[in-house]
């Protein structure tokens, strides 16, 4: 699937539970999601990422999985409300995780993220680390981690909590911790690095007249990148995957998946990235790159 010292496909799982990414056609029948499953298992796919804020997904996933498919299962921590953890917010956080091994069919999965960062760094962020690390020693995950969406975030929970994993979002336009050096002192600190948002939930497969309303001002900086990728006879998703595969501090790439056919297009450009100046790319414009700015459901 990929050369010695690349990074390795993951299956990032929220289509199978809910409509998500804004050039999907919707949630994926489970009939395919198995279909999807045996193909990435027989591909030396063998991680997945899901959350119980996925919608179905756990509960699918759990259905689904066959006895033979030993995946790499991670799971989040259900979102709490306000901004401080406390004794209620982590007992209903554990309720949450137990109730996703119940839906997942498993006594145990590879590794747990805190969903939300702040909840860590806020008031409380102490304890609930300590219910995570209690849940590693009682085995029930074997990694814990958080998922982040900039350097501050990733640099303040490295630096506090020995976590095991951290996932975030980097991509051909997305290109900032990349650029300030995060990935590569995440990766020698001794944490799993796992890239989500690659294909920038769609947009990077879109041509300019496809993006809707509220991203037509970024339509000349897409134009621009796909006669870039025509110019050297590539396809956006070879390009979107060739830029993260290169990247060597990080050991995971999720790719969300909805059909069996995509999966095997990712699986055939993930063998053959293009020769590009990816940097010439690098865009810091936070509308473009942080989906949570898009103003729609994505």
């Amino acid at each position: 699937m990929s050369e010695p010292g690349a990074a390795k496909l993951g299956l990032g799982t929220v289509q199978f539970g809910m409509h998500y990414g804004i050039s999907n056609p919707g949630q994926t029948p489970e009939e395919e999601v198995r279909e999807i499953l045996a193909h990435a298992w027989a591909a030396g796919i063998d991680t997945l990422d899901t959350a119980s804020a996925y919608g179905d997904s756990e509960t699918v996933l759990g259905r689904s999985m066959q006895a033979d498919q030993v995946f790499h299962v991670i799971t989040k921590t259900a979102p709490t409300p306000g901004t401080e953890i406390t004794s209620r917010g982590l007992e209903s956080i554990e309720r949450c995780f137990d109730r996703s091994l119940a839906r997942l069919q498993r006594g145990h999965v590879h590794g747990i993220l805190v969903h939300r960062a702040a909840d860590l760094l806020g008031p409380g962020g102490d304890s609930l680390f300590g219910l995570l690390a209690r849940l590693k020693r009682t085995g029930l995950v074997s990694l814990i981690g958080a998922s982040v969406y900039d350097s501050s975030e990733a640099q303040q929970l490295s630096g506090r909590f020995p976590l095991d994993l951290i996932q975030l979002p980097v991509n051909v336009f997305d290109q900032r911790l990349v650029r300030d050096g995060t990935l590569e002192r995440l990766k020698a600190a001794g944490l799993e690095v796992h890239a989500r948002s690659v294909l920038l939930q769609g947009l990077l497969l879109m041509e300019a007249y496809q993006l809707p309303d509220q991203l037509q001002r970024f339509a000349p900086t897409v134009a621009r990148y796909r006669r870039e990728i025509s110019r050297v006879g590539s396809s956006p998703i070879a390009a979107a995957l060739g830029f993260v595969k290169g990247l060597r501090a990080i050991d995971v790439v999720l790719i969300g998946i909805a059909s069996k056919r995509q999966l095997e297009q990712c699986l055939d450009a993930y063998s053959n990235p293009p020769a590009l100046d990816y940097g010439r790319f690098a865009n810091d414009e936070p509308d473009l790159i942080d989906p949570r700015r898009w103003g729609f459901l994505c």
